[in-house]
């Protein structure tokens, strides 16, 4: 699993560190959490965070979300 953040355009301007190894049962939740420091160039607007998740061997996109965004000013 990892994150993503994009501009407005979807461009990837980060990544986080990833997620290995993780197993999970039926119905189970955690939770993560990433830090990203934004650079001071960055412009104000709206950005948005995408959640990926893989299979063990990263050969497949099991978990695709882009639906968490915020705005820098």
């Amino acid at each position: 699993m990892r994150y993503e953040l994009r501009n407005a355009t979807g461009s990837a301007l980060a990544t986080s560190t990833a997620y290995t190894n993780q197993a999970f049962t039926a119905g189970q939740t955690r939770g993560y959490t990433s830090a990203f420091t934004l650079p001071t160039s960055l412009s104000a607007g709206t950005y948005r965070v995408d959640t990926l998740v893989y299979t063990a061997d990263w050969s497949q996109t099991l978990l695709y979300r882009n639906d968490t965004t915020f705005t820098a000013n």
